[in-house]
């Protein structure tokens, strides 16, 4: 018995040291801090207790996190984080691919969107592609018809290439996508819903950023009050920016 207690403390001693070098590692590189991102790894320590984070562990991670349900989005999502094409998204594409979800610069974000819609990986949107992204928006109902429905759905795409095509020559190119969402950045989703939601975001960091466990504490901290409602509320605003704002 003592022998398996002491194999446990190595065992967690010695991943707590590769939590803490590959942490210091990504900081460099990545948009969190090295202590936010022992606190993310702790995350996903405990997704992959049960297996490796495939695509379905990954749906359920975003689907209870940031609300995110469309199955086909998630899908691509999930390609996204996958950087190497290994079927699974290890520690590292997880600490990057919500650095660059979470807090990615304007042109970060304008990337991932348009990696995420270009399902098949040839560095252009085309018709067929936007019509498979946007299928999984519209749903049966509000006295529309199977007919009606497809409708819309055509509308929809037609739309979304007149926007996003800019040289009008029949498919959407990086080039196109970018000058477009700089354009007119609340187009950064025009091909499905991709991001996650401010609220979400805030949610989430609570967990990790030491910025929102302190504003908790001073919630229960009654001393010159004042004084701690301005700190709270100059740090809310900081933290609650929209992914348009970042495009603008």
């Amino acid at each position: 018995m003592a022998t398996r207690k002491a194999g446990r403390k190595a065992k967690t001693l010695a991943m707590a040291q590769l939590n803490e070098s590959l942490a210091d590692e990504l900081s460099l590189t990545c948009h969190f801090s090295s202590e936010e991102i022992k606190a993310l790894l702790y995350t996903y320590d405990s997704l992959v207790v049960t297996g490796k984070l495939d695509r379905l562990r990954f749906r359920g991670f975003f689907y209870s996190c940031f609300e995110l349900t469309d199955d086909l989005m998630l899908d691509l999502i999930f390609r996204a984080f996958d950087q190497n094409g290994d079927a699974m998204v290890d520690a590292s594409e997880f600490i990057k691919g919500l650095s660059v979800m979470i807090r990615g610069d304007a042109e970060e974000i304008i990337e991932f969107c348009y990696f995420v819609y270009d399902m098949n990986g040839d560095h252009s949107l085309g018709r067929e592609e936007l019509e498979q992204c946007l299928k999984g928006c519209f749903f049966p109902g509000y006295g529309l018809d199977v007919d009606e429905l497809e409708d819309a759905e055509r509308d929809i795409v037609d739309i979304a290439m007149k926007k996003l095509d800019i040289n009008r020559d029949g498919v959407i190119t990086f080039d196109d996508f970018r000058t477009a969402v700089r354009r007119d950045p609340l187009l950064i989703q025009a091909c499905g819903p991709c991001l996650v939601s401010p609220k979400s975001i805030s949610r989430f960091l609570f967990t990790v950023t030491w910025d929102y466990r302190a504003y908790t504490s001073e919630l229960f901290d009654t001393t010159d009050t004042s004084r701690k409602s301005k700190s709270r509320a100059s740090r809310l605003s900081s933290n609650h920016s929209s992914h348009s704002d970042k495009l603008n």
